[in-house]
Order: C-alpha cells, then structure tokens, then sequence
C-alpha cells in the first residue's frame, strides 16, 4: 500500500513561492501606471488557505494522523474460537420417561470441552435416534441448568429419527441436563441426542482455557513510506532535512471487560527497497487511553524516526511483536477480536528549521517587451514592483529574491534552473514578514536595475529563505492561516521626456 505521508505538509513551503513579499517602507503611494510588465501570473483570485493544503476536516490541535494499519487484518478473532467448542460426548442417551418427574437420575449430562461460567447457545441443530422397534410420533426435549427449566422442545419423529433446532439457550452453569419425554410408551426406549451443528454465541471463561496459546505474534510488513515524491529533486530533499518534526506513533489495541493485552518485543524495521533491514527501533510504550474495548499506547523513543523517515534509503516500514491476553472472567461472543486494531502516525502542525531554508520557484518565462514599454524604460521612469492583494498569514519570517535573466533558448529546463539563480541575476532582495495583510503592495525600484528587461528570452523566478528558529522556538499554523494574492508584476510611471 502506498502512504504519502507527508506530501500535503510539505506544499505548504513551495505553494508558499507563488508570490511573497513585505513592504519595504509600507504601502507605497498612489501610482499612474503606464506599463505593466508580468512578472508572475496568477489568477484572479489565487488563494492559499489551511484547508485547501490539509482538507476541510483538518484537526489543528491533533496534527496530521495517517493510518499505517487499520482494519481486522492484524486482530486476532477470538471469537472464532468459539466454533472449536465440542461436546465432550457426541452422543448422549437417554431413557424415554411416560411422564416428567424430575430425576437426575433418569436425565443426560451435557459437558464441553472448555470450562466456563456461563455459556449462550445459539440456534442449533439436535437429531433424535431411538433405539429399537418402537412407534412414537413425537417427544419432547426438556433442558435443565443446574435444576432450573431453560427450555423445552416438541420435535416430531419418522422412522425413529427426527431433527429440530433449539433456539438461544443460556446456561449460568457446567451443570447442564437434558430430559426426554413422551406418551404412551411402551417398554424401555433409549433416546440417542447428537448435535451436528451446535451453535455457540459466548461463552464466560478464563481464556487460557479457550486458547491453545494466549501469546500472539503479529508482523505487519509492506507498509510503503513515501516520505518525499519519487520526482522531487535533490535540493528540495536538501531542504526539507533541515526541518524537524516531531512525528507519535500510536498503537491502538482491541481489548474486552476483563481481559488484559500485554504488549512485548514491539519493533519498527526500516527497510530498503529489496525490504533489507536499514534501521531498527525497539519501541517502548506510554499508555494514552484505555477503556472497556480499547486501549491506545504511544511509542515512547521515536527521536529520530524523523531523519529515517527522510532517508532516502528507506522505502518501507515493519512492525513486528507479541502480546499476552489473560483473563479470568471473560465474556466471548462471536465478534470478539482482540489485539492490533490500527498503527496511526500523528505528526503535529508544529516544525523547527535548524538551518536556514531556500527553496526557489521553475522558472517562468517573461513575455518580450513592446516599442513603447521600452522607451519607458530608457526614460529613467520610477519603476515599483507591485503585488495586488497580498495577504501573508503564515508564520513565517522570510526573505523574498527576485531574479530575472536572460538565459539561452535552448536551454533545458535545468540548465534555466541552474542560469537563472544567480547572484547577478538577483534583482530585489524584500523581507517578509510574518502575519501581514496588504490590499496593494508595492516596491520602488532603481533604474539601472531593469536594464535586464530589454534583452531577449527572460525568465524570471522567486526564491524564498526561510531562517532557521531561534532556540526554543518552532513555525505553528493557525486554523485561520492562508495566503492570497492576485498577480505580481512591475509598473512603469511617469512622463516621457520631462
């Protein structure tokens, strides 16, 4: 199964590149734009939010959860222990009574093989033999718990044999007896009772005696860890070792009224592609929750599953261990499962950046100046870069660079990449600011600096730097978080030939 674990929290860096900026000197004054040259495109309303990158049902408070494992596939179903139930004796005669009087004597023991407190058949099927030439239509079957009537069946007979189904019948109970009635009887018959399809609904006992084995292993391997996507490159990958989360693994187990799990030898293999062991964590465990059905526990020494987690080396996870159930007094029914219920990764809205972080933008290329666009320029007109409805509410202290460059038409796109980010092809270098709203941001810039307008085949890009925390201090989103803005471009103004 394939897990993209961290894929939506890691957009918030890049989708983040679209546009940013901070005002240098606030908002600037009211400008007659006579020119506008693209720089970054941007739809009408291009709008960054929590949601959009988490989803709707995003839980702030409880980070990210992605399930590792969930579902009946690694429990144990107890309740199927319940069909290995039998009779201790398959058959069990009886005598034929003319009338009911109650004589242990004259009655037949029903034993199991298991011990118990209390036990709940279900719907089951009894066959009647009797022995002999006999000519009976029909008996009645009376069931007793320990002297008390539980219930009692007419079943009709032909050919000396007849079939019925005894309906729920719940014994408090091991001493469980069974009369069979009938009228008219004449000499001694012998009643033969066989359940071939006997049907248990719970069952009340200590579970060392349901179980061959009360310790289980389980091994839960295949878990597919795609951290980063296969196309990132290697910067990105670069960058994103310089943050650090702190990702809980709990554990949650299935469980009953009574029963204990133990859990032991509990490990987290990391794996290669040819699933050979890179790293191993023995993981101890930290109650969290527990009830009547469940109980969550947390893995305790997970400080550095972050960097395996990045490990370009690790493709897939294991999970491998053993618990115990006991209990003395447990109730057992049908659906009873115990043991691994889910293994669920929880990584919280909270990161620290140990190093600073730059992560750029693709190039985009910048359309071709017109005639008159570029007589502006040679004008020495005042030029500003301007940002349309820019709302930054992230919590990121950041700076912004902006290059532009003329770079070879037949150039791959890395070799763009690699051309464009260049020191003398930084145009603007802006502070952002955390937490800032602005209807219209703008930026004056120099003359000389847009002399790189006028050449051929420009591309232009963003790269944003994200400083490391300060000791102690971490990036935590809001739910209220977004970032918005509308297009970025720059604006030429003024007269010509003044």
């Amino acid at each position: 199964m394939r897990k993209k674990m961290f894929f939506l929290l890691f957009l918030i860096l890049p989708l983040l590149l679209t546009a940013c900026t901070n005002p240098q000197g606030g908002i600037g004054p009211s400008w007659d734009v006579t020119a506008k040259i693209p720089i970054k495109k941007g739809s009408e309303e291009d709008r960054l939010t929590v949601h959009d990158l988490l989803g709707e049902d995003v839980n702030l408070e409880e980070g990210i959860r992605i399930n590792l494992e969930s579902g009946d596939s690694a429990a144990f179903d107890l309740g199927a222990e319940l069909d290995k139930i039998r009779l201790t004796d398959s058959v069990i005669t009886v005598p034929l009574l003319p009338d009911f009087i109650f004589d242990p004597d004259k009655f037949g023991e029903i034993s199991f093989d298991t011990g118990f407190t209390n036990i709940t058949l279900g719907s089951s099927l009894v066959k009647i033999t009797l022995q002999g030439e006999v000519d009976i239509q029909e008996i009645e079957l009376c069931f007793f718990d320990d002297r008390v009537k539980k219930g009692s069946y007419v079943i009709s007979i032909e050919n000396r044999e007849g079939y019925d189904l005894i309906d729920s019948l719940e014994f408090t109970s091991g001493n469980i007896l069974v009369a069979a009635v009938a009228e008219d009887i004449e000499g001694f018959v012998e009643v033969n009772l066989e359940f071939p399809e006997l049907s248990i609904e719970s069952i009340t006992c200590d579970v060392s005696d349901l179980l061959d084995n009360t310790v289980q292993d389980f091994d839960i391997g295949g878990i597919e860890l795609d951290v980063i996507d296969e196309e990132m490159d290697e910067k990105i990958r670069e960058e994103l070792e310089k943050m650090e989360l702190k990702p809980e693994l709990y554990i949650s187990f299935l469980t009953m009224s009574g029963l204990d799990v133990e859990i032991r030898d509990l490990a987290l293999i990391f794996q290669n592609l040819l699933e050979v062991e890179v790293a191993r964590i023995n993981a101890e465990l930290v109650p969290v929750e527990e009830t009547d059905s469940r109980q969550v526990q947390k893995v305790k020494n997970l400080d550095n599953i972050w960097g395996l987690l990045l490990n370009p080396d690790v493709a897939n996870i294991k999970i491998e261990g053993n618990y115990e159930i006991v209990g003395e007094n447990v109730t057992v029914n049908k659906d009873s499962k115990v043991g691994l219920e889910s293994i669920e990764l929880s990584i919280p809205y909270e990161f620290i950046v140990t190093e600073d972080m730059e992560i750029q933008t693709d190039p985009e290329e910048v359309d071709s100046l017109d005639e008159d666009t570029k007589k502006l320029l040679k004008s020495n007109l005042k030029a500003v870069l301007v940002i349309e409805d820019l709302n930054n509410d992230f919590p990121f202290s950041a700076t912004m660079e902006l290059y532009i460059g003329s770079i070879s038409e037949n150039y791959s796109v890395e070799l763009i990449e690699q051309n464009l980010y260049v020191e003398e092809n930084m145009i603007k270098r802006i502070p952002i600011k955390q937490r800032t709203r602005y209807e219209t941001f703008t930026v004056e810039f120099e003359s000389k600096d847009l002399e790189i307008l006028e050449q051929k085949n420009l591309y232009s890009g963003i790269k944003l730097i994200i400083p490391k925390n300060s000791e102690g201090e971490s990036y935590k989103l809001n739910a209220d978080d977004e970032f918005t803005f509308n297009r970025i471009y720059i604006g030429l103004t003024g007269k010509i030939n003044k």
